[in-house]
């Protein structure tokens, strides 16, 4: 579904009154990678090693500097406005932040049906189904719709914004670290929402995020990022129980194990 192909993002470093660029941060430097229909890659990596700067890329919410970036074949980078609108309702992202991506003047109904509001043409009777019914797909109650955001829990305003994502049926999403500000009892139940929705609606994540223990949960593959490169990609068994850079080694050391027979869970 996805092919990345030398991508590159770079930022300048401005100094002086003229405000001159003096160098330029690589975020993403020439990398490149694909993804399958109905995969879940995970970008893992530490803060700034360029992996949110990457999934912006692919949505086209950033320019690229150089490279290719394939959707369905179709070369994104190079589409003009009506061509890239016509696929924006294909993909899709969830926040890392289940407040701040969410408009506290709204209701959850505008909220959700935001995307149909653009990319579809329904009627108001139509659009309140289709709330309910994704309401109802992420576990929320269709009364909830005509309340505002900040009467939620962090959990639930996290599955608002999944419904927000889904309601226009997209065929890729994007989840941004969705589930790092949540604890730990809520992230596993919105893993295993995010697992169950991509088995009912077929869909292809990337999954951003620092935490390689949800990268384990959630992820079929992995792409170690660091420094803006790729430094290691694979099965995330095989990254997991033989990693071949000292960063992944580095991160995966990272993890926090309270059991430590809980080591052997890739070698099973």
């Amino acid at each position: 579904m996805i092919s990345v192909k030398h991508l590159k993002k770079y930022f300048p470093i401005k100094k002086g009154l003229l405000q001159r660029a003096q160098g330029y941060v690589k975020a993403v430097d020439d990398i490149s990678f694909s993804v399958a229909k109905q995969e879940t890659l995970g970008l893992a990596g530490e803060s700034g090693s360029g992996k949110t700067t990457t999934a912006r890329l692919i949505l086209n919410l950033l320019k690229a500097d150089g490279g290719e970036i394939l959707f369905d074949g179709e070369d994104i980078l190079r589409l003009d406005r009506n061509k890239i609108m016509g696929i924006r309702s294909k993909m899709q992202i969830i926040f890392q932040d289940p407040f701040s991506s969410l408009n506290p003047r709204m209701r959850i109904r505008e909220i959700i049906a935001e995307g149909i509001t653009i990319h579809r043409h329904m009627t108001s009777k139509e659009t309140d189904k289709s709330v309910d019914e994704v309401l109802e797909m992420v576990g929320l109650p269709s009364g909830y719709k005509s309340r505002y955001p900040h009467q939620f829990s962090g959990g639930e305003r996290q599955r608002i914004g999944i419904a927000r994502a889904i309601i226009v049926r997209p065929e890729f999403i994007v989840c941004d670290e969705p589930v790092s500000s949540l604890d730990v009892s809520i992230q596993a139940k919105i893993l295993n929402l995010l697992k169950d929705l991509k088995e009912r609606l077929k869909l292809t994540y990337i999954f951003i995020t620092h935490d390689l223990s949800v990268v384990a949960t959630i992820c079929e593959r992995v792409a170690v990022m660091h420094n803006g490169k790729i430094v290691e990609i694979g099965d995330t068994r095989t990254i997991f129980t033989n990693p071949r850079e000292e960063y992944t080694r580095r991160l995966l050391r990272s993890i926090p194990i309270p059991d430590p027979s809980r080591r052997r869970h890739f070698n099973k």
